[in-house]
């Protein structure tokens, strides 16, 4: 019975159930956003007094602002002493403390003159507000209406700003988009006028501290006059005793110049020594290495070579001391000669070099050719007969050539005169 039950009435109670889920989800949104104040929520509470509230909603949430941001709601507004008293409720994690010296001001949020407060917490030499504290008449500012403001300008200037409203509310009618385009546009420059107006108050402070500094500095300076007096005359009597002697420091400067430029050369030079030095030093360093035991050889050689310096060498020298002398002018005519000779033992090098070359590839050099030319001369003088060798050979000539070349004809014929010549 109860599965029948289910079955039937079963999609309707699941749809009371989504109705009901909505409705839940719904109602926490809207409570939400109309800033339902929980007993989880943490607050503390500041009273302020206002001479007039009119316009002050309380429990709508009203926002209570601090430099244009939101730190609080409006609570409750009630009156005592004949003055309204309006209960601020903080946020500690946006705004902490809220100081003795603190102050209020009543501004309206639309032209509707939905009224919001802004506070300014004070500072903290002034001490911490104790919770629920209050804001005395003298710290606050009632809202100005516009009628105040009208009322307050004479009768043209008062058309004036009419007719300034009413051309202000032609041209921005009905072109909202291009306003909020332009608002979006003058974004970036608000932001630099916002650092630029941040920078000047911070030059501003430090213009203060500057001033004050140097206000300082001057009764400082003021209190030491004698001091400062004192240290000038003896400035002055230090300057004339280095003055005195100049006259025999001009020469002595007229001369730097040419010192000066001296030493530039010097140091040009030994620049490029330094260049050249440490490439050298550093070559020389396995050299430098392997010096101690060159040195230990060399003294050993030395100790050895010594008893044969003094009594075999030393006499052979000096039996060869006439003959070096007689071959001094030989030596001369050598030392003449001796180029021609290096210039010809270098012909001779570059003469051998290039036959002995082989070159790489199929080409042979010269020295694979004249084996051939060895081979093929032996074929060439393979005759002889009494007399000697006898030269063999074939010659072939044009007899078209030949015959138009007289001289030639004839020396053929004197040549090969076995042969007959061309005709």
């Amino acid at each position: 019975m109860l599965r029948v039950q289910i079955r039937r009435y079963g999609r309707w109670v699941l749809a009371i159930a989504a109705l009901i889920a909505v409705g839940i989800v719904s109602g926490t949104w809207i409570l939400v956003n109309q800033r339902l104040q929980t007993p989880l929520e943490h607050r503390y509470t500041v009273r302020v007094e206002f001479a007039s509230t009119a316009g002050l909603s309380p429990g709508l949430g009203n926002p209570v602002d601090v430099s244009g941001v939101r730190v609080g709601d409006i609570g409750n507004v009630a009156l005592a002493n004949g003055r309204a008293q309006v209960e601020l409720r903080i946020d500690p994690g946006k705004l902490p403390h809220v100081y003795r010296d603190a102050s209020a001001m009543l501004v309206p949020n639309t032209p509707l003159q939905d009224l919001q407060v802004e506070l300014r917490p004070g500072s903290a030499a002034a001490g911490v507000m104790p919770p629920d504290g209050l804001i005395g008449i003298g710290g606050t500012t009632p809202p100005h209406e516009a009628d105040e403001l009208l009322s307050a300008l004479d009768s043209d200037t008062r058309l004036l700003f009419q007719a300034l409203m009413s051309s202000l509310d032609e041209g921005t009618r009905g072109r909202p988009r291009q306003i909020r385009a332009i608002l979006r546009a003058l974004q970036p420059t608000a932001q630099d006028l916002r650092d630029v107006s941040s920078s000047l108050a911070a030059r501003r402070v430090e213009l203060r501290r500057l001033v004050h500094n140097l206000s300082l500095l001057s009764g400082e300076v003021g209190a030491g006059d004698r001091e400062i007096t004192a240290a000038v005359r003896d400035g002055g009597a230090v300057l004339r005793a280095i003055s005195a002697p100049d006259a025999e420091l001009r020469p002595g400067v007229a001369k730097l110049p040419g010192t000066l430029s001296a030493a530039d050369r010097a140091l040009g030079t030994t620049r490029s020594l330094a260049n050249e030095l440490g490439p050298t030093a550093t070559a020389l360093l396995p050299a430098a290495q392997r010096a101690p035991r060159a040195l230990q050889a060399a003294g050993a050689l030395s100790r050895v070579a010594t008893p044969v310096l003094r009594t075999r060498l030393r006499p052979l020298v000096r039996a060869a001391l006439p003959v070096a002398a007689r071959l001094a002018p030989t030596t001369r005519d050598l030392t003449k000669v001796t180029p021609a000779l290096s210039t010809a033992f270098q012909v001779l090098t570059y003469l051998a070099n290039e036959i002995g070359y082989n070159p790489p590839g199929s080409d042979e050099g010269f020295v694979h050719w004249l084996a051939w030319f060895t081979h093929n001369l032996d074929s060439f003088t393979s005759t002889q007969d009494a007399h000697g060798a006898t030269w063999r050979g074939l010659a072939l000539f044009d007899c078209t050539f030949v015959s138009s070349q007289e001289a030639v004809n004839e020396l053929l014929k004197a040549v090969f005169q076995q042969i007959q010549g061309c005709g």
